[in-house]
C-alpha cells in the first residue's frame, strides 16, 4: 500500500467511525479512534454531561477491546465518566446500559457489515436513544 492511502483522508464519520484496520489517517487504529473519541468528549463538555458518563461495549473482532479501552482513556483523560463492559456485548446491551445508567452517549466497537477487515465505532447520545423507543 502506497502512503497516497496512508494520508491526506479521514475515516468516514457519522453515527459511526468505519475503515480499515491499519496505519494512517484514513484507517481503523488507535490514532482515529482518539480523535473520534475527543470529538465526543468536547459535545459532552460542551453539553455539562461529564456527570453523566458513557457507556462502552464491544465485540469480538479485531482489535475491538483496544480500541474500546482507548476511547475509555481518552473520555477519562477529559474529565468524563465511562463505564466500559469488561467482556464482550451485543449491541443492543449497550442501548440498555446508556438508558439505565443515565449516560449521555454509548459507544460500541464493532465490525462493520460483516466484512472482515473493516472495523467501526458507533457513537450515540443519549437524546438519540429517546428518539429510538
Amino acid at each position: 500500500m502506497t502512503k497516497k492511502y496512508r494520508i491526506g483522508f479521514t475515516v468516514s464519520w457519522s453515527l459511526a467511525l468505519r475503515g480499515v484496520i491499519g496505519a494512517g489517517t484514513n484507517r481503523m487504529n488507535i490514532y482515529t479512534v482518539r480523535q473520534a473519541t475527543q470529538g465526543l468528549a468536547n459535545y459532552i463538555i460542551s453539553q455539562d454531561g461529564k456527570e453523566k458518563g458513557v457507556a462502552i461495549a464491544f465485540d469480538s473482532r479485531i482489535m475491538s477491546p483496544e480500541f474500546a479501552k482507548e476511547a475509555a482513556l481518552c473520555l477519562n483523560a477529559n474529565g468524563i465518566k465511562s463505564y466500559i463492559f469488561e467482556t464482550l456485548r451485543p449491541t443492543p446491551e449497550l442501548s440498555f446500559a446508556v438508558r439505565r445508567l443515565g449516560c449521555i452517549a454509548g459507544i460500541v466497537v464493532t465490525q462493520s457489515a460483516g466484512i472482515q477487515r473493516i472495523q467501526g465505532i458507533l457513537g450515540r447520545r443519549r437524546a438519540d436513544y429517546a428518539a429510538a423507543r
